[in-house]
């Protein structure tokens, strides 16, 4: 090979390897702790099969809500202005999903023994409200710790995945659920 042909080759490697290396590294490095996601993933933890009851009386399982994603939120029954607004953003957010909203499920686990207000609950219908004091499903959901929670996102094998802020953004909530949904092929 000739003097020329080897510069010539030298030249084509680095034209060709130089932007090769330097995206592999620019990618490698860039995206360390970087994720996708706006909820703070926990220790996924499967939800206990225990019997609770719904605020009819009527006896409730999380099992029952297999295959469906679950938006879980725990609260006193007195609801003050911040739990509204939560039970608000959940609701919001299901119709959000439009066609996929019927694969979002929605529970207030009241974690005392107070009734809900009645219109609360109407305003609020599809909302499954569960007595859940002293319940190893709210003990679990309490175990995740940090800053309290607004909800929690549950996944369709019933695994606590996510957690969200106690003063979430809606659209980003959004944004979580549907790139799940979408990645999802069960719920």
């Amino acid at each position: 090979m000739t003097t020329s042909g080897r510069k010539a080759l030298i030249v084509m490697l680095l034209l060709v390897g130089v932007p090769m290396i330097a995206g592999l590294l620019t990618f490698r490095w860039s995206n360390r702790g970087h994720t996708s996601n706006y909820g703070t993933i926990v220790e996924p933890s499967q939800l206990p099969a225990e019997p609770l009851a719904d605020i009819g009386g009527s006896s409730f399982e999380f099992a029952a809500l297999r295959g469906r994603w679950v938006l879980v939120m725990e609260g006193p029954g007195t609801c003050n202005e911040l739990c509204r607004k939560r039970l608000f953003l959940m609701r919001q957010i299901r119709t959000a999903l439009g066609k996929d909203m019927g694969r979002v499920e929605r529970v207030w686990m009241v974690s005392d023994g107070t009734m809900p207000d009645s219109t609360l609950i109407a305003e609020h219908a599809g909302t499954r409200v569960v007595r859940a004091a002293g319940s190893r499903a709210l003990a679990l959901l309490n175990a995740n710790g940090g800053e309290p929670a607004s909800f929690y996102l549950v996944d369709p094998q019933g695994n606590v995945m996510l957690r969200y802020p106690n003063d979430p953004d809606a659209r980003r909530v959004l944004k979580d659920l549907e790139h799940l949904l979408r990645l999802s092929r069960v719920g």
